[in-house]
């Protein structure tokens, strides 16, 4: 698949995988309130039924430890694009940014903001989360959640995205982002084989979730929050 198509179909997941590089498409509406909202997403449209009868669904709440293997990421500056997505905002990115795991290398689609975070931590939600979304030359997906969390200082990089007003035409970013501004300084992660969040739910997705937050400050995160109103799938029944 493309990756313009594929970015376009991860930005509003119309377009998934189950366990292979071959698309499952599906075209029906959904949102996160009650009458589209993710208790009824199986419902909306077959080919949405992993979101109920999957057996690796995600986001989880994260317990035990997580792994001691630290991420090994790599990224250079770039100028993004911010894309008008219906739930989220997004930024594709171009090539040449991931990161090595196993000698298998992930390469950075896009990332994009949910509000609040999906995954717990310990039984605790954070404010927000970032996912960024990464794949395999193999057409495996992986994904990157950072949560973020209340802090004393604006983040620059974070605020020129805010900045950028919402239109419904995709916009070149005029300030360089660097992916591993998005990062916690200590890149230790939960690793887990889970889902995409929304519809349709495809698996496996391999997620690596940063155990540490980043702080952004507070004024931030009312802003994502403006912005995004509620994004954020709750932990499967």
């Amino acid at each position: 698949m493309r990756r313009r198509s594929l970015l376009a179909a991860l930005g509003g997941s119309c377009v998934g995988w189950l366990g292979s590089s071959q698309p499952v498409w599906a075209s029906a509406e959904w949102d996160y309130g009650r009458r589209r909202g993710p208790r009824r997403w199986a419902q909306l449209d077959p080919a949405y039924g992993l979101c109920q009868q999957g057996r690796q669904q995600s986001p989880i709440n994260l317990q035990g430890q997580p792994s001691t293997v630290a991420l090994d990421y790599r990224d250079r500056p770039f100028k993004g694009i911010l894309q008008s997505a219906p739930h989220s905002l997004r930024i594709d990115c171009p090539s040449g940014c991931g990161f090595w795991e196993d000698g298998v290398f992930y390469e950075l689609l896009q990332f994009h903001f949910h509000t609040p975070s999906e995954h717990y931590r310990q039984g605790r939600r954070f404010p927000a989360e970032i996912h960024l979304v990464h794949r395999s030359d193999r057409g495996q997906l992986a994904v990157i959640a950072v949560f973020l969390a209340p802090g004393d200082r604006l983040h620059p990089e974070l605020q020129a995205v805010l900045a950028i007003p919402k239109r419904s035409s995709s916009q070149q970013l005029t300030t360089d982002l660097q992916p591993s501004v998005f990062l916690p300084r200590d890149r230790t992660v939960w690793r887990y084989s889970g889902s995409l969040t929304t519809p349709p739910c495809s698996e496996p997705v391999l997620w690596r979730v940063c155990d540490r937050p980043l702080l952004i400050a507070r004024s931030q995160l009312r802003q994502l929050r403006q912005r995004l109103g509620v994004n954020a799938r709750p932990l499967p029944a």
